[in-house]
């Protein structure tokens, strides 16, 4: 599909147009999904990069992997100008784009999905559609940049591209591993599912009694040990 392409060249560019400087010290790729005003009709995606220099002797996993902690530079912005249209358009290729009737807009296509409002229960559900689109969209560029040799090529070696958002759970890393080749962003996926042993640890400790202070406390010490 015409968009797909757009979006693969787009990121393509960018990366090759990276100094040799930046690439010699870029250990993981992101690819920042979020949806404009909280409208999932209107997926956008970020590509930064993070580099060895951000990373101190104090460093944890979680400065490491956490995009929070990250530069968060816009190498390149897919969401913009004319894109809108044509992720647009994208969405009704696939049967997914939809209106409400609360809009204001005379945009309605023979096709579209109408809904009384925009968080109607079958509008939201259509909006999750629309997401896992576009993050399979994401995946399938990040594993073309690998297969046609673009990674390899500007870094020399493979390094992860990450597909995500600003919350890490296990989907996250499920969908960065079927981007990258395998054990490539197994780095990545072994901090997210550490995630979920701190959970475990401190459920424990809260039916244990244990003071919210003395959690917080212990939660920040078991952080810094990932």
């Amino acid at each position: 599909m015409a968009f797909e392409e757009d979006v693969y060249k787009k990121l393509k560019a960018a990366i090759e147009s990276w100094s040799q400087d930046e690439v010699s010290k870029t250990y993981a790729i992101s690819f920042f999904i979020y949806d404009e005003e909280d409208d999932p009709r209107y997926p956008t995606l970020t590509l930064g990069y993070n580099t060895t220099d951000e990373l101190d002797d104090s460093a944890t996993e979680e400065s490491k992997w956490n995009y929070a902690f990250w530069p968060q530079t816009c190498e390149a912005f897919i969401g913009e100008g004319d894109e809108v249209e044509r992720c647009k358009a994208w969405l009704r290729e696939l049967g997914l784009w939809y209106v409400s009737e609360d809009e204001e807009t005379d945009d309605i296509m023979q096709g579209d999905h109408l809904y009384e409002d925009s968080i109607d229960e079958a509008a939201l559900a259509q909006g999750e559609k629309i997401t896992q689109a576009y993050v399979e969209l994401a995946v399938r560029t990040a594993q073309r940049l690998h297969t046609e040799g673009v990674i390899t090529t500007v870094y020399g070696k493979t390094i992860p591209i990450l597909i995500h958002e600003l919350e890490y759970y296990r989907d996250i890393a499920a969908q960065t591993e079927r981007a990258n080749p395998p054990g490539v962003s197994q780095e990545f996926t072994d901090w997210i599912e550490g995630m979920y042993d701190i959970g475990k640890k401190i459920e424990k400790m809260r039916a244990m009694g244990v003071s919210e202070e003395r959690i917080k406390l212990l939660e920040a010490m078991l952080r810094d040990e990932k």
